[in-house]
């Protein structure tokens, strides 16, 4: 199966692929005639739309529990191998999967249901609603169970630093900071579904950054946090602080 750059440099498709993950969903998980059929399909975008079309066909399954009180709260629990991560074609396909988790917030903002951080990251900017589209080339990926439901999402560019640095409305504080990780891949906003025990879905989540790193060659990774229960989750792993901002860490990757 193809390398991210094989797709990059053979068939001009975006650093942002995760062809590394597609097989295993459907082989792993016996759907071996799905698996066939999307193979057969030559144009990349096509097979992701059937991809994401066979999840949302029939599927009952995120009718998650809505979770009000803190006290009777019963996190679904999973295991790696119940979670695949799949990435997200379009921007209909992203407002589905989004819209498929059900998104509230509670009433301080401080909590609730669903994306929904990713809901009001979006609605902060809309570039980030549009798939690969300038500014930012923002792309997505979702974290996906064997029984269709969506567990977590994460928005991601190879590009994002690049892109503060043409924008002229930038202070040169900023600047200097995107000059300084301009080929890092960036991390917008990156959200485990409240419904669901976080502790196993981060482990896929480092998985997959991990191998992106790797394919894209890079030696950082930036990602923008919204609290202190994420910077200290993201610290944890090994991410650190960036001198001089309040919202930014990096973790830096030696490539062997």
């Amino acid at each position: 199966m193809k390398s991210f750059n094989d797709y990059i440099h053979q068939e001009n498709i975006n650093e942002s692929l995760l062809l590394g993950c597609l097989g295993g969903y459907f082989v792993s998980w016996g759907i071996r005639n799905t698996f066939k059929a999307a193979e057969s399909i030559k144009d990349r975008s096509e097979t992701l739309h059937f991809i994401w079309t066979t999840l949302f066909e029939n599927n009952e399954s995120n009718e998650l529990p809505l979770l009000e009180d803190e006290e009777q709260k019963k996190k679904i629990k999973l295991t790696k191998d119940k979670i695949k991560p799949i990435q997200i074609p379009d921007d209909n396909i992203l407002k589905q999967a989004i819209a498929a988790t059900k998104p509230s917030i509670s009433k301080d903002g401080k909590s609730g249901t669903g994306l929904y951080t990713i809901v009001g990251k979006i609605k902060d900017n809309d570039d980030f609603a549009h798939i690969d589209k300038k500014p930012y080339y923002v792309n997505y990926a979702a974290f996906v169970t064997e029984d269709k439901q969506i567990c977590g999402m994460f928005g991601f560019s190879i590009k994002f630093w690049q892109a503060i640095l043409k924008d002229s409305k930038s202070d040169e504080k900023i600047k200097a900071l995107a000059k300084k990780y301009r080929k890092s891949l960036h991390i917008f906003d990156m959200q485990i579904c409240p419904e669901f025990e976080e502790d196993v879905i981060y482990e896929v989540v480092w998985d997959i950054f991990d191998k992106m790193i790797k394919e894209l060659k890079v030696s950082t990774i930036t990602i923008h946090y919204d609290n202190k229960e994420e910077l200290d989750i993201y610290k944890k792993h090994g991410f650190e602080e960036i001198e001089g901002t309040k919202e930014y860490l990096v973790l830096i990757k030696k490539q062997k």
